[in-house]
């Protein structure tokens, strides 16, 4: 069910994890340290785990009000938590059900920030929308370039793309494909605000060059949309460095 869904790798590995019941909650830590304590670090709940963490906990639903999915989806009680991926796989279709996880993922998120000292406090309106808006952007990257044309036989090819997300929010992608159009990498970021876009195709680029290089590519065919950025890169002309 998961593994099908057309969102980011590390939504789909989480959601695997959800699915399993493999999240590190304090209830399934203490199973491995007895000793170890189990309460909510966020609300004092008697016990940390994963329903509680994903949907119960305050912090939670306070994500989940701001998520416009139905209460019924998030609130239904004493349902476990692949009870309620297997409702919402009933009653969604592939688009939204990679939605759900999502929000469910920022909500893991945002419950270790908040343990580790990382929270911004005050974001949980914002934190749904924002986890629903990276999927789509995610998904409409994708989208936008599955016609790509392959690179030559041996080599890769990497497209970068960036935009406008919201308001006054931005977003770039990048997808690496080989010789038979396979992905080999892929990935996305949102950040805030939105200079003018060729400094976002730039930052776009960055970031796909600055991955791709941590994966260990060191021979690429780079294309993009902004030809004077892409005519700049090749004159190896930085005036704003």
């Amino acid at each position: 069910m998961v593994w099908t869904l057309d969102v980011p790798p590390r939504v789909r590995l989480f959601g695997w994890k959800v699915g399993v019941g493999a999240l590190a909650t304090k209830n399934n830590i203490a199973r491995r340290i007895p000793s170890f304590g189990m309460s909510c670090e966020i609300y004092g709940a008697l016990e940390d785990f994963d329903v509680h963490t994903l949907f119960e906990c305050p912090l939670a639903t306070e994500i989940w009000r701001e998520s416009e999915f139905d209460e019924q989806l998030w609130r239904s009680s004493p349902f476990s938590v692949m009870d309620r991926l297997i409702l919402a796989k009933r009653v969604l279709d592939r688009d939204r059900l990679g939605e759900f996880v999502a929000v469910i993922w920022e909500i893991w998120n945002e419950r270790n920030c908040f343990i580790f000292g990382h929270s911004g406090g005050g974001m949980g309106k914002w934190l749904a929308p924002w986890a629903v808006s990276f999927v789509r952007h995610f998904r409409d990257f994708n989208t936008r370039n599955t016609q790509l044309k392959p690179p030559i036989t041996g080599a890769f090819k990497l497209n970068f793309e960036a935009g406008k997300v919201g308001e006054g929010c931005r977003g770039c992608g990048f997808v690496i494909r080989n010789n038979l159009g396979d992905v080999v990498l892929a990935g996305v970021k949102q950040g805030p605000g939105f200079l003018d876009l060729e400094l976002e195709e730039t930052r776009a680029c960055y970031f796909a060059m600055s991955i791709a290089a941590a994966h260990g590519f060191r021979s690429l065919m780079v294309e993009g949309d902004s030809q004077a950025l892409i005519n700049k890169l090749c004159k190896k002309e930085v005036p704003n460095n």
